[in-house]
């Protein structure tokens, strides 16, 4: 049985309008966790998130992004970038947050567009859409956050 370490993922990015050069921004913490499913002894399932311990292939994980405002001001249009791992397939619809404009990338991060919008050249260069396992990041836009506010965005991904 294969086991997969998780790092944490190095290319995270962010950014806002409605700045002053030396303010403090946006604070985000990055955090990872592995969604494990037990029985109780009425066999109902529950769901944990847990530290990763020892991820194997099939293994769900949820990444979290934790944001907070520490400017005085309210920020605009704030965006938070996350690359896909490449051991990772996106678990299609389950990225949080609800104001937020989510958009995937399946270039590496030089385009973004919204899921129904991104199209793929398959070997018989014929285009099709693009499914879950082709996006290589995932961005939120949120609209604005106020200052102090904080609040998070994550996604869930299968261990390939």
């Amino acid at each position: 049985m294969n086991t997969i370490k998780l790092f944490f993922l190095t290319g995270l990015f962010i950014s806002a309008t409605s700045l002053q050069a030396n303010e403090p921004l946006i604070k985000l913490t990055m955090s990872v966790k592995e969604e494990v499913k037990t029985l109780d002894s009425q066999g109902k399932q529950t769901v944990k998130y847990l530290p990763p311990t020892k991820i194997t292939p099939g293994d769900t994980v949820i990444y979290t992004n934790e944001y907070r405002n520490e400017s005085t001001k309210t920020l605009h249009e704030v965006i938070i970038t996350n690359p896909i791992p490449k051991h990772l397939t996106y678990l299609n619809q389950h990225s949080e947050l609800n104001e937020a404009q989510i958009s995937y990338s399946i270039n590496h991060g030089k385009t973004f567009l919204p899921a129904d919008q991104l199209m793929v050249k398959k070997r018989n260069k014929k285009e099709q859409p693009a499914k879950p396992s082709d996006y290589t990041h995932i961005r939120w836009t949120i609209p604005s956050v106020t200052a102090g506010q904080k609040g998070q965005v994550s996604f869930r991904a299968k261990v390939q």
